[in-house]
């Protein structure tokens, strides 16, 4: 089987870029590679323009903010618009998700953006990738809790986008990780754990099979033990990891 595309995991990555000046300063500079984001529900403050006095903080959008933040002068459609304004400069980019209700419209967003600034005409040397993140499954530390974000949920809004949208110059990739308790102590990750990852992997399969895979672990989980995590990088083809 051909293993699917994923850029090489030597980048110069950008962090929770969730402010709109943050991510002007990154693109001037041209020096990162990848940029990860975080999504959730909020609001939409442009201290800029609007005094925080006029701002209805009861209308909750899709914003790029971090928990516990709840509010940002950075929407999706702004994102999108600033990073696919660099046409072949452009970074690649992890879009992190802590809420299932951003995901719909956040792709739909990008997918806009993408077109609006004709990525698909350029002849670019690397292909751009687009990480779709999520902590789907409760892992170490986390065993009586469930996941922030369905799994189920994700993996068929994503596919769907994914299925939808067949372009030259964008791949996906799923970046899929556990909930966790860093300070737990057990055994980090374990063979249940995977278990349960191989399972949702393999459910999806028409799309999984076809993008890149890569496990967003913690590191103090994972140096409790590795077995678990090999067993997968073994069964899933061409798989990355990202420890955070």
């Amino acid at each position: 089987m051909t293993k699917p595309y994923l850029p090489s995991v030597h980048q110069t990555w950008a962090h929770s870029v969730c402010d709109r000046h943050t991510l002007a300063n990154i693109l001037s500079e041209q020096k990162v590679t990848a940029i990860e984001t975080d999504i959730l529900m909020g609001s939409f403050v442009d201290h800029d323009e609007i005094p925080v006095a006029n701002v209805n903080f009861e209308e909750r959008i899709p914003i790029m903010a971090h928990p516990p933040s709840r509010s940002s002068n950075l929407t999706p459609d702004i994102f999108f618009d600033m990073v696919f304004r660099c046409q072949d400069k452009a970074p690649h980019i992890k879009l992190d998700f802590k809420e299932i209700d951003t995901v719909q419209s956040v792709l739909g967003s990008l997918m806009d953006s993408y077109s609006k600034h004709c990525m698909d005409d350029l002849n670019l040397d690397e292909k751009l990738c687009v990480y779709l993140n999520a902590d789907v499954l409760a892992g170490p530390g986390m065993q009586n809790e469930s996941a922030k974000v369905d799994a189920e949920d994700f993996m068929n809004i994503c596919s769907d986008i994914i299925l939808k949208y067949q372009t030259s110059n964008l791949v996906w990739a799923f970046s899929l990780g556990w909930r966790t308790d860093p300070r737990a102590y057990g055994n980090g990750y374990e063979d249940n754990h995977v278990d349960e990852m191989l399972d949702l992997i393999k459910k999806h399969s028409k799309v999984t099979e076809n993008v890149g895979i890569v496990l967003a672990l913690n590191a103090r989980q994972l140096m409790r033990g590795f077995g678990p995590i090999r067993r997968f990088m073994e069964n899933v083809n061409g798989s990355q990891m990202l420890v955070w």
